[in-house]
């Protein structure tokens, strides 16, 4: 049994002497998220093999342990996080899709005449609807309604034109999704 009380001394020695050590190299390595628990498995790894370490060594032996459990935890870490990704891609958002969709809007709202631009704006984008852009226009509903069309269709043209990959935006052409 004085063997066993001696391990446990020598082991409590060292715990006393060096913890607060180890646990500020795990924590400057890992993170203070991380640090508590590299330290505990360090410590846990010194309590197995007690009987290999030299007393005059044992904060190097810490310290060198502590960085291969650090390697270790960060290791599997990545790991986890890439099958994770793998198995569940997180959905980011299209933005340089968003830029080019729009930067071809604009191109293609600018290759318009004034006119046609005036009419597609106020009766899509304004929502406004066809009869009451004759008024604000001064046309006939009829004649809006032919040109409506015209401008419509002159868009897509020039919306295909600028080579985008996205499909006619259903607002720019006055058609609800």
């Amino acid at each position: 049994m004085a063997g066993r009380e001696e391990r446990e001394a020598r082991f409590r020695v060292l715990f006393d002497a060096h913890y607060d050590r180890v646990h500020a190299y795990a924590a400057r390595r890992a993170g203070a998220s991380m640090a508590d628990d590299v330290a505990a498995t360090t410590m846990g790894i010194a309590w197995r093999r007690l009987d290999e370490i030299d007393a005059r060594l044992e904060l190097p032996w810490l310290l060198t342990t502590a960085r291969h459990v650090v390697s270790t935890t960060i290791r599997g870490d990545v790991r986890r996080r890439a099958r994770d990704e793998a198995e569940h891609p997180a959905h980011l958002p299209d933005l340089a899709g968003g830029v080019v969709e729009r930067s071809a809007i604009r191109d293609a709202l600018d290759a318009l005449s004034d006119a046609d631009r005036e009419l597609l704006l106020l009766c899509t984008w304004d929502d406004v609807a066809p009869a009451d852009a004759a008024r604000v226009l001064g046309l006939t509903p009829g004649t809006v309604r032919v040109r409506l069309h015209r401008a419509r269709r002159r868009f897509r043209d020039a919306y295909a034109f600028q080579g985008s990959a996205h499909p006619t935006p259903a607002m720019a052409i006055g058609e609800l999704a």
